[in-house]
């Protein structure tokens, strides 16, 4: 009876591995088109690039921002929902000097982070990302501007 139990467990777990890295591979590949598409209209505005296709799909957002230190964010969406997220963080020691650089990868579904990879030291908060992410889109969707 309790080998039947591990046995279990051990078809369970690896069912639910098998589909995150199912869901994994297909982000990247999702990551991947949308780079490579030409189509898509850059839109500036302030310290982010929208990413959209002429009927106003939001796709992509790359945002920067510099203080005592540098930071850079691309957000991946489909059909308005984070799905990717690329965080890069670097750490001045001096004005012009760069100390530390950290790089994390972050994959969602349905709002859930599902994989990290290159998280160091707790810098990153996945939840503070998808909340940051969550915040321009609806600046990149531009529905702040349709609520007033």
């Amino acid at each position: 009876m309790k080998k039947s139990k591990y046995l279990l467990v051990l078809i369970v777990f690896v069912l639910v591995s098998c589909s995150n890295i199912n869901i994994i591979s297909k982000i990247d590949d999702y990551v991947c088109e949308i780079d490579n598409r030409k189509d898509l209209i850059k839109t500036e505005m302030d310290r982010t690039i929208d990413f959209s296709d002429a009927n106003g799909k939001l796709y992509k957002i790359i945002i920067q921002v510099e203080s005592d230190s540098i930071q850079k964010y691309d957000f991946y969406y489909k059909e308005e929902k984070l799905i990717f997220a690329k965080v890069l963080k670097a750490i001045r020691k001096e004005k012009s000097e760069i100390d530390t650089i950290v790089k994390s990868e972050m994959y969602f579904d349905k709002g859930i982070l599902i994989k990290q990879i290159g998280e160091k030291s707790g810098i990153f908060d996945a939840k503070e990302i998808y909340l940051l992410a969550d915040v321009f889109t609806v600046r990149g969707l531009g529905t702040e501007q349709k609520n007033q």
